[in-house]
């Protein structure tokens, strides 16, 4: 009777480790697998979330910036001329060149675009003077505030010195009025 009172508790400890495994196997290890998904799932999930936090700052700076160029174009906008201001821009070309120390020849209005509430239009100046005054005249008509662009200039000397005749073809955008 001892021996199979042994060999019971042998088959009931076996019986027992082998559903302490099947329930380990079959009970718990599904769970942690689910755990485990569930923790990759909420990790990506976290991922995404910073991401999309990372884009508000990122869309709050572009607004900021868009607000900064919105003011820079309004104050340029302001700075332009009117159409029936071209006398204006002739005025700041002679004095300009004044200060440059060359001489217009002659002023020639060219074609001309409309675009909206702006109009293009282009002239051409005939210049004569030094190579270093016309290349200052040329920068200070760039830089004086007005939306005038260089198109094209042409320099050839003509004679004797350091004396030189050019053409420089501008474009000037005004607002229409």
């Amino acid at each position: 009777m001892k021996t199979t009172h042994v060999y019971s508790w042998k088959i009931i400890s076996g019986f027992l480790f082998l559903l302490f495994i099947g329930m380990l196997v079959f009970g718990l290890l599904p769970f942690v697998v689910d755990v485990y998904e569930k923790q990759k799932v909420l990790s990506f999930q976290n991922e995404q979330i910073e991401l999309m936090g990372n884009w508000k700052t990122q869309l709050s700076e572009l607004e900021d910036k868009q607000k900064i160029l919105e003011d820079r174009l309004s104050k340029m906008v302001v700075e332009l001329v009117e159409e029936d201001e071209f006398s204006r821009i002739v005025e700041q070309l002679f004095s300009e060149a004044r200060t440059s120390f060359v001489s217009i020849k002659r002023i020639q209005p060219g074609s001309g675009d409309i675009n909206g509430e702006y109009q293009s239009r282009e002239i051409s100046v005939e210049v004569s003077g030094s190579y270093h005054s016309i290349a200052r005249f040329v920068n200070r008509v760039e830089q004086n505030g007005f939306m005038i662009e260089v198109r094209n200039l042409d320099i050839e000397k003509k004679g004797q010195g350091n004396i030189l005749d050019g053409v420089i073809n501008l474009e000037i955008t005004m607002l229409r009025s």
